[in-house]
């Protein structure tokens, strides 16, 4: 997954389509940038958490 706001199909289109499952949906989403130190991919993560609780933010 790339970071917000550097995505497409948007944070909302996904919602959007994912709303139309009859079942509860999970999702996992995933950055791979290793090999590297752990405060390059922990700001991303952070961000990326926000944009994905408020589609308003990414």
């Amino acid at each position: 997954m790339c970071e917000p706001p550097q995505r497409v199909p948007s944070l909302q289109e996904i919602g959007e389509g994912l709303a139309h499952l009859p079942d509860d949906t999970f999702v996992i989403v995933e950055q791979d940038m290793y090999p590297c130190s752990p405060d390059h991919p922990l700001p991303v993560a952070t961000r990326t958490r926000r944009a994905l609780r408020d589609p308003a933010v990414g």
